[in-house]
């Protein structure tokens, strides 16, 4: 969110997607790629603010159901704001619980159907749902607007 605000009066376009952290087998964490709405990314405050300064502007929605390595060990990968206070470090721990959750209810993808050719087939079944909870979100928007103004 920090980022958008420091951006907003320069963008003009943006791709909407979410993600999850969980915990990886060797470990660390790794951050993956889940449906709009269900991760850590905050998607709908995210809209709201590039709206709210660019109410034309065109979001497009990423689905590559992605995943990578979040060296949380590392002492200097987490911003200093996560490593320097309990609300952080909260933070980060809040993440990891919800990525758990997706994982245990099956919303999180198996690293196995990562690194197989089943990838893209997933990616083509899951990106209309995508699609439908970017258009909501939107829709969800343009009728609270009005109220709002009232």
């Amino acid at each position: 969110m920090e980022s958008c605000r420091t951006l907003l009066p320069w963008i003009c376009s943006s791709h909407l997607k979410d993600g999850a952290l969980c915990f990886d087998r060797d470990g660390g964490a790794r951050w993956y790629g889940v449906l709009l709405g269900d991760g850590s990314c905050r998607v709908r405050e995210t809209v709201a603010m590039l709206r709210g300064h660019h109410p034309g502007i065109q979001l497009n929605v990423e689905d590559l159901w992605d995943t990578f390595s979040v060296p949380l060990g590392r002492p200097d990968f987490l911003p200093g704001r996560y490593r320097a206070s309990r609300n952080g470090l909260a933070e980060v721990v809040r993440w990891l619980h919800h990525g758990e959750g997706l994982r245990a209810e099956g919303r999180i993808p198996g690293r196995e159907d990562l690194e197989s050719d089943r990838r893209w087939e997933i990616v083509r079944e899951r990106f209309p749902k995508n699609l439908e909870r970017a258009k909501e979100i939107v829709n969800d928007m343009a009728r609270a607007a009005p109220e709002a103004g009232a």
